[in-house]
């Protein structure tokens, strides 16, 4: 599956900024990489969160 990478969402939040104003910066790349790459956890071998639906909604929900 490809997944959405630490940078692209970086290049995503540069846009924001510019169309809507405000500061760049982040705070911790670590949690910003937790963010981005926890739907993609898995456990025994088995996704945590199966299907695009599900690891999508993890994203938007924080």
């Amino acid at each position: 599956m490809k997944w959405i990478t630490v940078r692209v969402v970086e290049q995503i939040y540069e846009e924001v900024v510019k169309v809507s104003g405000g500061a760049l910066g982040v705070r911790d790349y670590g949690l910003l990489h937790s963010a981005v790459m926890n739907p993609l956890a898995t456990f025994g071998g088995e996704d945590l969160y199966p299907g695009l639906l599900a690891k999508v909604a993890l994203c938007c929900a924080g």
